[in-house]
C-alpha cells in the first residue's frame, strides 16, 4: 500500500488544503465560539475547524483536535470530513496511521460524491496490490469526479486513454481531456498536452505548439515542464535556441527531476562564465516571485 500511500498524499495535499483554508475567515474564534462549534457545531463548521487546526490558521495548530473535529463532522455524513479523516488515517495526523481506515473514509467520501476522495479511490484502484488493482474500476472513479468539473481527474482519464488502462487506448480522446483539463488552468493538464503535441500522438506533430503549452506549465511552477523547456531551449527545438534560458529553467529543478543536473551540466559547457551567471540570476530573481511548491515535482 506504500505506493498507493505516495500519490494520495499529492492529490490531498495539492487539492484540498488551499482550498479549505480560504473559507475560515468568517469562522469565530472567540474561546467560546471554539467550545461551541467543538461540541455542537455543524459539520461543516467542525470540518472547517478541523483544516484550521491542521494548518495553523488562526489557531495554534493542533492534529489531535484536528482529527477529532473531521471525525465528528464524518460521522454526521459530511463528505469533506470524510476524505479529510481518510487523510488523516494515511498521514497518522493526530492518530495512528492506519491505511485501511484511509481507504474506507476515502470510499464513503467518493460513495457521498467528494470528487477528490473520488480521484483517490481510481488512484487506489489503479496503483494498488494484485487484489485491489483494477484499472477498469479507476478509470470509473475518475469518470465521475471528472463530470464535477474536476481537472486533476480529466488528466487522469486524458493518461488513462493514452496507456489503455482501463479503457481502449484513444489519443484524440485524451487530448480533449487534456484540453478540458487545461481549460481550467491546470498544469499537469497543459503539459500532457504539449507533450501529446511534441509526440504528434492523436495530433500533428508540432513542437513550437508544444512549446507553447510546456510554458504555461513551467510559469505555474510545474517541475516537469520545466525540465523539458530547459532541454528544447538547449537545442532550438520549438523555440529559438537560448542556452541562457535552458539553464535558468534547468537551474530551477535541478536535483528535482531525473537527470536534471547532468543536463544542467551539459548545458553549462556551451555557456560563457558571464552567460551562467546571468542565468542564475535570472533564475533566482523567478523563484523569488514564485516560492517552492514541493507538489509541482512529485505529480
Amino acid at each position: 500500500m506504500k505506493k498507493i500511500t505516495v500519490l494520495f498524499v499529492v492529490f490531498c495535499m495539492f487539492v484540498i488544503l488551499p482550498g479549505c483554508a480560504k473559507k475560515h475567515s468568517k469562522l469565530c474564534v472567540s474561546n467560546k465560539c471554539l467550545q461551541k462549534i467543538t461540541e455542537s457545531g455543524s459539520a461543516a463548521q467542525q470540518n472547517d475547524l478541523g483544516v484550521m487546526y491542521e494548518l495553523g490558521d488562526r489557531v495554534p495548530q493542533d492534529m489531535k483536535k484536528s482529527t477529532e473535529l473531521y471525525m465528528s463532522a464524518a460521522n454526521k455524513e459530511f463528505a469533506e470530513a470524510q476524505f479529510n479523516l481518510g487523510r488523516a488515517y494515511e498521514l497518522g495526523q493526530g492518530i495512528d496511521k492506519d491505511y485501511k481506515k484511509a481507504l474506507k473514509w476515502y470510499k464513503i467520501s467518493a460513495d457521498n460524491g467528494y470528487a477528490s476522495a473520488q480521484i483517490n479511490m481510481g488512484v487506489a484502484y489503479e496503483t494498488g496490490n494484485k487484489i485491489l488493482r483494477k484499472n477498469y474500476k479507476a478509470f470509473e472513479w475518475y469518470i465521475k469526479a471528472a463530470i464535477q468539473g474536476n481537472p486533476e481527474a480529466e488528466t487522469d482519464i486524458g493518461i488513462a486513454y493514452i496507456k489503455g488502462k482501463g479503457v481502449k487506448r484513444n489519443p484524440q480522446k485524451a487530448i480533449e481531456w487534456f484540453y478540458k483539463a487545461a481549460s481550467l488552468g491546470l498544469p499537469r493538464g497543459y503539459y500532457n498536452l504539449g507533450m501529446m503535441y511534441y509526440m504528434g500522438d492523436g495530433i500533428k506533430q508540432d513542437s513550437t505548439e508544444a512549446v507553447k503549452w510546456f510554458i504555461k506549465a513551467a510559469e505555474l511552477d510545474y517541475g516537469k515542464s520545466q525540465f523539458i523547456l530547459g532541454l528544447l531551449y538547449s537545442l532550438g527545438d520549438g523555440i529559438q535556441l537560448d542556452n541562457v534560458k535552458a539553464y535558468m529553467w534547468m537551474t530551477l529543478v535541478s536535483g528535482r527531476q531525473p537527470h536534471s543536473e547532468e543536463d544542467l551540466n551539459l548545458i553549462a559547457n556551451e555557456m560563457t562564465k558571464d552567460e551562467i551567471a546571468k542565468a542564475k540570476k535570472l533564475a533566482n530573481k523567478w523563484r523569488s516571485k514564485h516560492p517552492l511548491n514541493p507538489s509541482s515535482y512529485s505529480s
